[in-house]
């Protein structure tokens, strides 16, 4: 599952594979080709936090 990284957005899960977020449509980032966001831990008026593995 990858979490999408839009500050609108509010991190629905998407499955591996998908390009696009399913709920706001911006493409889906995977640092590195390697390091995929899987859950945001907060955010505040400057960010978001997310774990990543």
């Amino acid at each position: 599952m990858i979490c999408c990284l839009n500050p609108a957005c509010h991190n629905p899960p998407n499955p591996d594979g998908i390009m696009f977020c399913s709920n706001c449509g911006v493409g889906l980032v995977v640092l590195r080709n390697r390091y995929r966001p899987i859950k945001s831990l907060g955010g505040g008026g400057f960010g978001k936090t997310v774990r990543f593995v």
